[in-house]
């Protein structure tokens, strides 16, 4: 058959389906042929089929397709049909052992990835059955004015937001809520826990409870440190006052009227007070008759008394100032009760061998290297337990004087 030019073709035949029609335009030939296949062809290469129509309906497309035009569009089916649309779209891509497929239908889309849907599109919602990732100092936001979002920088992370309030809400009635420094699936290393069933917030460090909220307020398992971190004395509460200063410890009542500022107890009951009042305070002991027995009166106190050596001395930590006292062991052969301690114990003592290393943020990025050593175990006086002796003493010396001066009196007349 003799070249035409398209326009002047109505209609091509061909009964044995050896004929085709070729397109030539500059030595680049296009074919269509009676097996509606569509080859492209040029002047060195052979025939290569690159679009199959077949009798289904099914479009095979063999190389790349571009879209030149300003605002290319595709179109799957007729958005304006109200029969025979489509219902079901598909793209699917296969290297030999994995395919990728992107799926559309009337009520989802499906994006597939090595076999495994990764992600959901349904009405209004979005599944992702995979790791979503951003780059750094990309974030994840949520709200019209991207009011809460999370950001990794490259450095550390931040959970940022920008309006009203953040709540972190555990909704299994049963469950707690975990704030912890990762160290293994079974190891709460160091975690702020909030319970579930039982309202408590735990502070966890080096996985033990350190800090426990409780119905009745707050509850500290251990010790309590304040102002210091070297935890070099074995106090449960220890602080460090700054020189010069009351800042130690601070009771404050909110009455003149007596007020228990300290009680201490222990298996027995209460056996101690400090108590305020409008002008001073009252350091007490247990005293009440109701807790003694086998009372006798004090006999032989002068001679107890003469056995006492008080003595002027100085503390070697303070050798400007010079005071009255006792000898600590000296006094307590003579009034036991008033000494805690035994002459020259020793003990073993915690110390900080090297100090913690803080970063910029005060967190602690190396903790303190402690040791043992032994150190002298010293005694202590509490010289108020002296008190009855002097007292005894001095109703002794009285009796004696009154019976003397009886005597003079006597002899005058």
């Amino acid at each position: 058959m003799a070249d035409k030019k398209i326009s002047e073709l109505t209609e091509l035949t061909t009964p044995d389906g050896t004929e085709e029609l070729v397109v030539n335009d500059g030595g680049v030939s296009r074919k269509i042929t009676q097996a509606n296949l569509f080859k492209g062809i040029d002047n060195t290469a052979a025939d290569a089929t690159a679009i199959t129509i077949d009798a289904s309906e099914n479009v095979s497309i063999v190389g790349n397709v571009s879209l030149s035009k300003t605002s290319p569009k595709v179109t799957l089916g007729d958005s304006s049909a109200t029969t025979n649309n489509l219902t079901t779209a598909e793209i699917t891509t296969y290297d030999g052992t994995w395919w990728s497929k992107l799926e559309l239908d009337a009520s989802e889309v499906l994006l597939q990835a090595y076999g495994t849907t990764r992600l959901t599109l349904a009405g209004t919602e979005a599944t992702f059955n995979s790791n979503v990732r951003v780059g750094d100092n990309q974030s994840i936001s949520s709200g019209a004015g991207n009011d809460l979002s999370l950001t990794h920088t490259g450095t550390y992370s931040a959970l940022s937001n920008f309006t009203g309030d953040l709540y972190f809400d555990q909704a299994v009635a049963s469950g707690s809520t975990y704030f912890r420094n990762y160290n293994s699936a079974s190891a709460l290393k160091t975690c702020i826990r909030a319970g579930g069933t039982t309202p408590y917030v735990d502070l966890y460090y080096d996985g033990v409870i350190k800090l426990s909220t409780i119905s009745a307020g707050v509850t500290i398992p251990n010790r309590l440190l304040v102002g210091d971190t070297s935890n070099a004395t074995s106090a449960t509460i220890h602080t460090i006052a700054t020189a010069g200063a009351i800042n130690g410890v601070g009771v404050e009542a909110t009455t003149t009227a007596g007020t228990g500022a300290m009680v201490f107890f222990n298996p027995n009951g209460q056996v101690g007070s400090i108590i305020t009042s409008g002008v001073g305070t009252t350091f007490g002991t247990t005293s009440d008759y109701r807790l003694k027995e086998n009372v006798v009166p004090m006999t032989g106190s002068i001679d107890r008394l003469k056995a006492l050596k008080p003595s002027r001395f100085n503390f070697k930590a303070d050798t400007e100032t010079t005071v009255d006292g006792f000898l600590a062991h000296e006094a307590g052969e003579v009034v036991p009760e008033c000494v805690s301690g035994t002459k020259d114990a020793m003990k073993d003592e915690g110390y900080e061998v090297t100090p913690a290393v803080l970063d910029v943020d005060g967190t602690v990025t190396t903790e303190a290297v402690m040791g043992t050593r032994t150190v002298p175990d010293h005694q202590f006086i509490d010289q108020s337990k002296l008190v009855p002796l002097l007292v005894a003493s001095l109703q002794e010396a009285v009796a004696k004087i009154e019976a003397l001066e009886a005597r003079v009196t006597a002899l005058e007349v």
